[in-house]
């Protein structure tokens, strides 16, 4: 499906917003460690050669969008206005929004221009809405930073949460639309959201376990698709997901030296697959729930193997040895013992 994100958020008040470039994010497992997750937020996450000869703005100024416009500062003033501590923690520690912005020659009068401070917003508007760039108090605890228009975040800005979570990206009609990263208490994010939630191309690092690195395709907002899953204990898992679980073909790399190529049905092995062994034994078969179960082959590293039934990891029913020089012997086994 594609992105029901329109792109059509410039705000023609003053300034003209430039849009950055859709780029998939380049995946590096050791890209952002957690120390410098919220420094992923500061100032601009713009390259000056995405667009050229451009100005950086911050999303105002210190003393106002122009000089003598307001009489208050916009910094005393979202301190006095923001309720949240841990949001205007954030801010003070992040600093201003920096926006790529371009002027467009508009005439301002023709376009009712005007910079307006109100309890809960401090910056441009057209005619009675809030259009154009602008610092909005959203319910009195939330801090936006960037374009809005007729009222909502519209374009490109920075959005503080009440509890110290952050959005910075693409905002249509008040929604995550466009690329975008997002840090909250569990997981920093970056890629493409569609109406709030992530859909397309992404890259999630756990904030609980950092080196826990997920890239790959979202759904909804959950690991949906094909994708690489890096975790803190050195596995690796490249394949297909379903609703944040393994589904479907796929191969798990284990720091142990085990490999795991097959099927995944919820998450755990399931299904036909091939199990390596870092000693040398190969088991060929079928699985259920992570254990061998069903029809399978296990083979040692000497070339002996055992042939037939498995149930919950152990040898169980009827099955054949066949030693080296093809040589069967029919057997049984029950819960793993020779009968």
């Amino acid at each position: 499906m594609g992105s029901l994100c329109s792109n059509e958020g410039e705000v023609e008040v003053g300034h003209t917003e430039l849009k950055k470039k859709k780029t998939k994010p380049s995946f590096k497992p050791e890209m952002v460690e957690q120390d410098e997750l919220y420094s992923e937020f500061s100032g601009s996450d713009w390259e000056d050669s995405d667009f050229g000869d451009v100005d950086t703005k911050p999303s105002f100024h210190r003393r106002g969008y122009k000089k003598n416009m307001f009489k208050q500062d916009v910094y005393e003033w979202i301190e006095d206005n923001l309720e949240s501590k841990e949001a205007l923690k954030r801010f003070k520690k992040l600093g201003p929004f920096m926006i790529k912005t371009r002027d467009n020659g508009a005439k301002r009068n023709n376009f009712g221009y005007k910079a307006q401070k109100q309890l809960d917003y401090f910056g441009e508007i057209q005619g009675s809405k809030r259009s154009g760039r602008g610092v909005f108090i959203r319910n009195g605890t939330d801090l936006y930073e960037g374009f809005l228009k007729n009222n909502k975040p519209d374009g490109r800005g920075r959005l503080i949460y009440n509890n110290g979570d952050i959005y910075q990206g693409d905002f249509e009609n008040g929604n995550y639309c466009g690329y975008g990263k997002k840090v909250s208490k569990k997981y920093f994010r970056q890629g493409e959201f569609n109406e709030g939630k992530l859909n397309g191309n992404a890259l999630e690092i756990s904030k609980i376990s950092p080196k826990d690195k997920y890239y790959g395709e979202f759904s909804n907002d959950k690991k949906h698709g094909t994708g690489e899953m890096y975790f803190e204990n050195g596995d690796v898992y490249k394949g297909g997901f379903k609703n944040n679980k393994f589904h479907g073909q796929g191969t798990m790399n284990f720091k142990n030296g085990d490999t795991y190529t097959g099927n995944f049905e919820r998450g755990m092995r399931h299904g036909y697959g091939r199990y390596s062994f870092k000693s040398g034994k190969l088991y060929a078969g079928n699985f259920k729930d992570n254990m061998f179960h069903g029809e399978g082959t296990l083979t040692k590293k000497d070339g002996n193997t055992y042939e037939g039934m498995f149930r919950n990891g152990k040898k169980h029913g009827q099955g054949y040895h066949i030693d080296r020089k093809n040589n069967k012997t029919k057997v049984k086994y029950v819960d793993g013992e020779q009968v």
